[in-house]
């Protein structure tokens, strides 16, 4: 039979197309949706970002008088700026690699709902399996790592600017 003559043997309203003809419309359909992921994922790291951001603001202001002792053992300004940088590493560190764990398990369960709605409405067709790589893994810490760093450096610059000559707690000058 050809398209034509299955056309004209259907009643009024349904659609006759060849295999694949919405190929081109699942592909667009995919694409936003993997767009919509890196926007997400993106806002993801800008508010992992600003916690970190917090979290090391908040611990130079509790550190203060800890920061004007080992100042006045004699750390430098380079030392206590690099312990506060090792500690956003840290923070980068331990996040990217809890984000790797939930992330996989997350995207395994969007995959099968977003399958399953695809099936329903659209074409039965069967997912890829997710695959995490060492070429996606490795990559996606080190700039978790680095962009806690980054966001990690205004309060540790702060925290390395600290004056040693003899302020009180809350940083004020002395006499």
């Amino acid at each position: 039979m050809t398209l034509e003559t299955l056309k004209s043997a259907v009643p009024p309203g349904v659609m006759v197309a060849p295999h694949g003809s919405r190929t081109a419309e699942n592909r667009r359909m995919l694409a936003a949706f993997r767009w919509n992921l890196r926007v997400l994922s993106y806002i993801a790291l800008v508010v992992g970002a600003f916690l970190v951001y917090n979290t090391i603001s908040v611990s130079v202001v509790r550190r203060r008088a800890e920061i004007g002792i080992v100042r006045a053992l004699g750390a430098t300004r380079g030392a206590v700026l690099a312990a506060f940088l090792g500690e956003a590493a840290a923070l980068g560190l331990t996040g990217a690699m809890a984000g790797l764990l939930v992330g996989r398990v997350m995207a395994q369960s969007a995959v099968g709902l977003v399958a399953a709605t695809v099936g329903s409405l659209y074409v039965s067709s069967t997912p890829a399996p997710i695959q995490l790589t060492l070429e996606i893994a490795i990559p996606g810490v080190l700039l978790g790592v680095l962009v806690s760093m980054i966001s990690a450096l205004a309060p540790a610059w702060e925290a390395s600017r600290s004056d040693t000559r003899g302020g009180d707690v809350a940083g004020t000058p002395g006499p």
